[in-house]
């Protein structure tokens, strides 16, 4: 993933395969995409794999929170 990146001239620092699978459940996710039809299409298994790599949102936080009975 380095080497392709600084081939394009990006700085690679910090990049990892894992923020290219973080990147993709997260855009899916933003995009309505269901847990299951996300590890369908990533070949996984069970639905916990893309709750692994999906970054939450500050969206997403507020939204838990937004739950919690105070």
């Amino acid at each position: 993933m380095a080497a392709k990146l600084k081939a394009m001239g990006q700085d690679s620092a910090g990049i990892t395969d894992k923020s290219y699978k973080m990147l993709g459940v997260t855009c899916a996710r933003a995009a309505g995409m269901t847990l299951e039809e996300i590890a369908q299409h990533s070949r996984w298994h069970t639905t916990e794999m893309p709750l692994r790599y999906q970054h939450n949102s500050m969206a997403y936080k507020k939204s838990l929170a937004e739950k919690i009975l105070i």
